[in-house]
């Protein structure tokens, strides 16, 4: 497996897919630092997003929530990086030569499934990392870190990740049952975009519904995992939440592999 995955990390390094990802993810973050600046400078009489401005010592710690609550814009990254790292022995018709080659099949599908999770948790660091940097430099916001700031960004990374694994496994899945890299968009979109929509739907029409709702949907608690809302979670919210991430990581991970091991491969 170690020969498979360092075949896999030399391909990708050299992918232009990798650097067009990170460079989008950049982009995300200075939209951000952007929008924050705008709204730090609006008049204390008007609003922005619907959010009441915050004093001069809320500033760093409402530009973390705003950029954490919205880490759900890593899920999105994610998968042109899936399909980068597990889509091309199906595309290039390369699994063929492993499995004659006397790879065994789980092995294969292991192997991507460490080299996205890997993946996906460089993606998540860079994003809330690199979103620090940019808000404490480009945004002005240099100082002294509010109390406990460390702590509460390695929870949310934590937290946020779990969630984010869950959907990587579900992108690697998807790879390995179609086989081709139109239907794995098609398919990741239609699960997490879905959702999505219904929650918006629901918010405004029936909160309640909409709040138990979000426990079973990833890319809600991507959201509710975030620095800012991580806190205000009751211990059954996070339950459910994380048994539904458990849930996903096991059933994509074992019906992955039972699913490639019956397939034909032409």
């Amino acid at each position: 497996m170690k020969n498979i995955i360092s075949a896999d990390v030399y391909r990708i390094v050299r992918s232009k897919g990798l650097y067009i990802t990170f460079g989008v993810l950049i982009a995300i973050l200075l939209l951000f630092v952007g929008i924050d600046a705008m709204w730090r400078d609006m008049p204390d009489s008007e609003v922005f997003m619907f959010l009441p401005r915050p004093a001069d010592i809320q500033y760093f710690t409402h530009g973390m929530t705003m950029l954490f609550s919205n880490a759900s814009g890593a899920l999105w990254l994610l998968l042109p990086l899936v399909i980068i790292a597990a889509a091309p022995i199906f595309t290039h018709g390369t699994v063929k030569n492993d499995i004659a080659a006397g790879i065994p099949r789980t092995k294969l599908f292991v192997s991507k499934l460490i080299i996205c999770a890997v993946l996906c948790a460089v993606v998540q660091f860079l994003f809330m990392s690199l979103g620090v940097l940019m808000f404490l430099g480009f945004g002005g916001r240099v100082g002294t870190l509010p109390t406990g700031f460390w702590l509460e960004f390695l929870q949310s990374y934590g937290a946020q990740l779990f969630m984010l694994l869950a959907a990587t496994f579900i992108g690697v899945f998807l790879v390995f049952v179609t086989k081709r890299s139109g239907a794995v968009i098609g398919a990741y979109i239609g699960i997490f975009a879905l959702p999505e929509i219904i929650f918006a739907i629901f918010f405004t029409v029936n909160y309640d519904f909409a709040m138990v709702f979000s426990r079973f949907d990833i890319s809600t608690s991507i959201v509710r995992l975030g620095m800012g809302f991580l806190d205000t979670l009751t211990t059954p919210e996070l339950s459910t939440r994380f048994i539904v991430a458990a849930v996903y990581l096991i059933a994509t991970c074992a019906g992955g592999i039972a699913l490639f091991k019956r397939a034909e491969i032409k």
